[in-house]
């Protein structure tokens, strides 16, 4: 009964997903959305199994054309137990993005302090808010950009008489950011559960400019996901995953499938892999793959590009990897219980 509950709360995360295209242009975007949840909503702080978890992300993206760019990400959750109520915990962490591109470096810092508050409603049901609080750099160095008027037919003129360049009042920019979100939780075991919820970026409209006097501001970006594990039968489970983000006119549809297949269940020698393929509509086709040991996870996607931007890209995207280890602590002999959030 539970399993068919989880698989129609899932087709209706699916289909929510499929209703809307596009490409959001202000945000991070990782093809492993759902190895980057601190990306997705802050409420997704403290949210696995474990006590405390270090991740990181990295990609690089379209190296075959001169536009390309990188992107980092440092993450670190943890819970914090309640000695007085068992019903409740928090998550508290941070999360570092740094992403840059093309020949002017058009770069983008950001640091967030998170924090969640998980209420169990029962063993099966958790309900999470979130919040988010931090700042974001915007740079860009000016001297690496190159115009058609410096061609001079047979050589290229880096100082053309028309005095071509670009004026910036400032080649960077701080701003504070403040983040928001709900997560609810909805597990049977440590293999069939989902989380669904939705989280929302730069809720106080930072003002983001290169030129003083403009009034240009970073929009609200909503992200709506559903992350599912359903056991199938040993040694298998299925993994379904989809996201949809939206920021001002832009949005995109990510949708994720996959099989994890357990090798071996003995405790301290766990070992499993993971095998599907991502999609971000009118984009890329993801293939991915992961490994899975103990408390120790990293996951390998490649972009196969399918936009029009393939003309350039000749369908190379870019390659991205996730890592995760999760903690988890020796809980004292005394009588001890917490949320068994798997």
């Amino acid at each position: 009964m539970e399993r068919k509950r989880l698989l129609r709360y899932l087709s209706v995360i699916i289909l929510l997903s499929c209703l809307t295209k596009g490409y959001s242009q202000n945000e991070i975007h990782y093809s492993q959305f759902n190895n980057a949840t601190l990306n997705l909503n802050p409420a997704l702080t403290g949210i696995f199994n474990g006590d405390k978890r270090i991740s990181g992300n990295y990609k690089s993206q379209w190296r075959a054309v001169p536009v390309d760019y990188f992107t980092i990400s440092g993450n670190y959750d943890q819970k914090i137990y309640s000695q007085k109520n068992d019903k409740i915990f928090f998550g508290a962490g941070a999360n570092f993005n740094f992403d840059q591109a093309g020949d002017g470096k058009f770069g983008l810092l950001n640091l967030n302090l998170l924090g969640s508050f998980t209420y169990m409603v029962n063993k099966h049901f958790f309900v999470t808010p979130g919040i988010g609080l931090g700042f974001g750099q915007r740079s860009i160095n000016s001297a690496g950009l190159s115009f058609g008027d410096q061609w001079r037919g047979d050589y290229f003129d880096s100082n053309p008489p028309n005095g071509e360049k670009i004026d910036l009042d400032k080649m960077s920019f701080f701003y504070p950011d403040a983040s928001a979100g709900l997560n609810l939780r909805l597990q049977n075991s440590s293999r069939t559960k989902i989380d669904a919820g939705a989280g929302f970026c730069h809720l106080n409209a930072p003002k983001i400019q290169f030129y003083d006097g403009s009034d240009s501001k970073l929009p609200i970006t909503m992200s709506l996901y559903g992350l599912g594990s359903l056991y199938i039968a040993q040694p298998f489970d299925l993994i379904l995953n989809a996201a949809y983000r939206k920021s001002d006119s832009y949005d995109e549809t990510l949708l994720g499938a996959g099989l994890k297949v357990y090798l071996s269940t003995r405790r301290g020698k766990e070992f499993a892999i993971v095998g599907g393929v991502n999609y971000r509509s009118d984009d890329a086709w993801v293939p991915t793959m992961e490994v899975h040991v103990n408390q120790f996870r990293v996951g390998a996607s490649y972009d196969i590009n399918n936009s029009p931007f393939q003309i350039a890209t000749e369908k190379r995207g870019g390659l991205e990897v996730s890592v995760q280890y999760i903690i988890t602590e020796v809980k004292p002999l005394k009588d001890y219980r917490s949320c068994p959030v798997y």
